[in-house]
């Protein structure tokens, strides 16, 4: 594994289906080109995942947004949702029927967070395309909250990892029903 600050050297990274951790607002998360089959499925070896759970996608702006939600349904709560991004608030969203299938839950949903870290929205707007979102952690050990910690616990799965630190948050972030505005988590 590589660490780096270069955001040109992460974004090669990750056009070229690589697998990166980076930090977000609570802790590091693993990563990826959401659009690229390969890379998710990767991601999902690594997590010892289930393709079918569905992964957050990290978005810059509400124009990455249009193509990835179904926006006809009448019950969207764009006013809870407006409030809380950019922020470490997740909406889950009924999905846009184009949308690659490993990117669907079984639902039929898909869920997103406007990322307010400052790393991880300068990718994705780099990137152009939404970054999948998973903490930084094997199956039962604890997410890392450092690069020392990733280095330590991911160093031989993933591609790359970006050097900064995450925003601090003491929480998890939270995942609520855009529609119903159900908590999650």
């Amino acid at each position: 594994m590589q660490v780096t600050s270069d955001s040109n050297q992460v974004i090669d990274c990750l056009n070229t289906g690589g697998v990166i951790a980076y930090p977000t607002e609570s802790v590091f998360g693993i990563g990826c080109d959401a659009l690229c089959q390969d890379s998710v499925a990767r991601i999902s070896r690594i997590k010892n995942r289930q393709s079918k759970k569905g992964y957050i996608l990290l978005i810059h702006s509400y124009e990455q947004l249009d193509h990835l939600i179904d926006q006809s349904h009448p019950n969207l709560n764009w006013g809870c949702i407006r409030d809380s991004w950019p922020g470490p608030t997740t909406w889950v969203f009924p999905a846009a029927t184009n949308l690659p299938h490993w990117l669907v839950s079984d639902c039929q949903t898909i869920a997103i967070r406007m990322t307010s870290h400052p790393i991880a929205r300068a990718l994705c707007k780099q990137l152009d395309k939404p970054l999948i979102s998973t903490s930084a952690n094997l199956a039962g050990m604890p997410p890392c909250t450092t690069v020392q910690q990733v280095a330590d616990q991911l160093s031989t799965v993933i591609d790359l990892c970006v050097y900064n630190e995450t925003s601090c948050s003491q929480a998890a972030t939270t995942i609520n029903d855009a529609i119903t505005l159900a908590c999650y988590r």
